[in-house]
């Protein structure tokens, strides 16, 4: 089928230049947009909305709703819809715009227009044909009317005029139903509205089986069913603001019917608004605020009090909390946290820093009265870390480190030379062998951190049991010699592991 083809793109937000769109006042079944709906020039999924429909205001001034937008492709935006002949039915200029329903919203994009032309073909225009053929139809006619009631046709034809189309129109009387259902439907929606004997006039929702609202005549009272952007007096959610004027003590008041229980007000106090929680039925302030003082609770609570209080639960910090205390280095002084015995007051344990004029800074942790003392307790600074006043030894030199060989040795495994440190101690183990032909007796050299306080010297037997000698210098020298002259060491495998001192 052919179609009178234009593709446009719409944005919700910019406005967007596009070539003038014509169709023709006859274009019937004919008239195709199709449409790329935008967010500030960005593709729009619109796969999860209820509708896509479109509304046009022509030259006249009426205005026309189609609901039939197809979708091509609705995760990228894109849709078409025909255009019915009512939408171009008005010469002129058309002012069109998409509206989009989700679930809880509905957005505008913005207008655009298109051109209706008139045609020459329209039913406006008196179609031009030859005499011969007028008066021929005319004789026919006469010929089919003949013996037939003429002033009765007339009269059928004068009713007929008065009544309205099928297709709608406009009635200046008034419609009397003294029961029954008046309904409206489509593809989309079966709404009817329902007048009761009893007296109810309700609108009803036949596709969703909802009253959507009810009005007695009787009591006067109309009841809305189905949700709605009114505040249901059941209770409801307000999406919206309240304003209250609070030129004087105004709020919001609970209790019975005979009985006030509290208040949330706000009242004048000097230049400021003071808004405050008030406990009617005890005469006293729960709490108040105002900018120049703050938030302050007056009653009992759970909250602690910057003044000064009492904490009976668990206060945990969240992955960014941050606790920043104010120390001064006028006087000694400790801050901290503070342990004590429960229901004592004498302090038995403590953690946090002492300072005092003379330079002394450190972090302390220790019992008794004085935990900050630093000869019964832990203390660390930037220079010192100390138990009970004696130095503890650091663990940052720990480590392993896999050693090269020289020359004049070799590996009789896999498994490399090897020197792990824990502590003040290194184990060393190395599967080697000297060379045959090997002009030096050093076999690898061990890293600082790694070497002996002094130097070492150790017998060694190799698988074929012949006896080295292994020498570790305190400068890391690893040297591989024989115990005596007549026993030859190049060759021989050994598998040695010695464990030794270091600072």
């Amino acid at each position: 089928m052919t179609y009178k083809t234009y593709e446009i793109n719409v944005d919700l937000i910019n406005d967007i230049s596009t070539n003038v769109i014509r169709f023709s006042q006859n274009d019937r079944n004919s008239a195709k947009l199709l449409l790329s709906i935008t967010n500030k020039g960005a593709e729009l999924d619109l796969s999860q909305a209820k509708s896509i429909r479109m509304s046009f205001k022509k030259s006249d001034g009426t205005r026309v709703f189609q609901n039939d937008c197809q979708p091509i492709n609705a995760m990228k935006g894109k849709y078409q819809i025909l255009l019915k002949t009512q939408t171009l039915s008005s010469i002129g200029n058309v002012i069109a715009q998409i509206h989009i329903e989700e679930e809880d919203r509905i957005l505008d994009t913005q207008k655009f227009f298109f051109v209706v032309n008139d045609s020459l073909a329209s039913d406006e225009a008196v179609e031009s044909t030859n005499e011969f053929t007028i008066i021929q139809k005319a004789i026919e006619a006469g010929q089919k009317l003949d013996g037939k009631d003429i002033d009765g046709i007339i009269a059928a034809g004068a009713k007929a005029d008065a009544a309205l189309p099928k297709a709608g129109g406009t009635m200046t009387g008034t419609v009397i139903m003294e029961a029954g259902d008046f309904g409206f439907k489509n593809p989309a929606s079966d709404l009817l509205f329902r007048n009761n004997q009893s007296g109810i006039f309700v609108l009803y929702d036949r596709a969703q089986d909802q009253v959507i609202w009810t009005y007695d005549s009787r009591t006067k009272e109309f009841k809305v069913g189905a949700t709605s952007n009114l505040l249901k007096n059941s209770g409801g959610n307000i999406t919206g603001s309240i304003n209250m004027d609070a030129s004087t003590t105004q709020g919001y008041r609970f209790g019975t019917s005979t009985t006030l229980v509290s208040g949330l007000n706000v009242r004048p106090s000097g230049a400021e608004w003071e808004t405050f929680l008030y406990d009617n039925k005890n005469l006293t302030s729960v709490w108040y605020y105002k900018p120049s003082t703050g938030f302050i609770v007056g009653g009992l609570t759970n909250l602690l009090k910057k003044t000064g209080d009492t904490m009976t639960g668990t206060l945990k910090w969240g992955s960014n909390a941050v606790i920043v205390q104010e120390q001064h280095k006028r006087t000694a002084n400790a801050k901290g946290i503070f342990y004590v015995d429960e229901g004592l007051t004498t302090t038995v344990a403590g953690i946090g820093r002492y300072v005092d004029e003379t330079g002394q800074d450190y972090i302390y942790l220790g019992h008794g009265s004085s935990p900050w003392n630093s000869t019964g307790g832990l203390k660390v600074s930037q220079t010192e870390f100390k138990y009970k006043g004696k130095d503890i030894a650091f663990k940052d030199k720990d480590g392993r480190a896999t050693l090269t060989l020289t020359a004049d040795a070799e590996l009789i495994s896999a498994n490399g030379v090897i020197a792990d440190r824990r502590g003040n101690t290194v184990t060393l183990r190395a599967p080697i062998r000297r060379k045959i032909g090997s002009t030096s007796a050093l076999m690898f050299t061990l890293p600082d951190g790694m070497r002996p306080t002094m130097e070492l010297t150790h017998n060694v037997t190799s698988i074929s049991g012949s006896v080295g000698v292994v020498t570790i210098s305190s400068n890391g020298n690893f040297q591989l010699g024989s115990a005596t002259s007549s026993d030859l060491i190049p060759g021989k495998d050994f598998n040695i592991t010695i464990t030794y001192v270091v600072d």
